[in-house]
């Protein structure tokens, strides 16, 4: 077998920007739920509803990394650091970008029951040769948005 080496920098998550609208949206969400909290006099709960209000207005306007990733015969790498063998996972999809996007997404599902999905974002001239060499080791299976996908790309988070 001809040794494969596929590499390439994508960034870490797909980046939506977010207007003025989108932060006050959250607040006054989150100040209803506050409000629900106090209301029904459970603190822990409006503590973490706090919480979580602070976390997603700091980690909403944060910019993706730029992640090396680089693929071979037999694994993906990220990060120099973070390598996944074919043989632990299960099968792959691939999204169906829209004509002339530069990023298109793959999943990885892990053979292990209670191990996340790995989403790889790859550059859409490299598709092919990619989706080539996941295609000697793992079934391919077609692209299916989860709920929880769904729902960040409705919030745009």
């Amino acid at each position: 077998m001809e040794p494969i080496d596929i590499s390439w920098h994508a960034p870490e998550f797909e980046y939506r920007p977010k207007g003025a609208h989108w932060y006050w949206t959250t607040i006054i969400v989150a100040v209803l739920a506050l409000g629900l909290a106090v209301w029904q006099k459970n603190f822990l709960f409006a503590v973490f509803i706090v919480t979580a209000e602070i976390l997603v207005l700091v980690w909403s306007g944060r910019a993706p990394d730029e992640v090396r990733f680089r693929v071979t015969n037999r694994s993906i790498t990220i990060r120099e650091r973070d390598s996944h063998l074919f043989v632990d996972m299960e099968q792959f999809s691939v999204e169906e970008a829209p004509e002339g996007a530069e990023w298109t997404t793959i999943v990885l599902r892990p053979r292990r029951k209670f191990r996340l999905p790995l989403f790889v974002t790859i550059p859409t001239d490299l598709v092919e040769d990619v989706r080539s060499v996941f295609q000697e080791t793992l079934p391919e299976v077609p692209w299916e948005l989860s709920l929880v996908d769904s729902l960040e790309r409705f919030v745009q988070f």
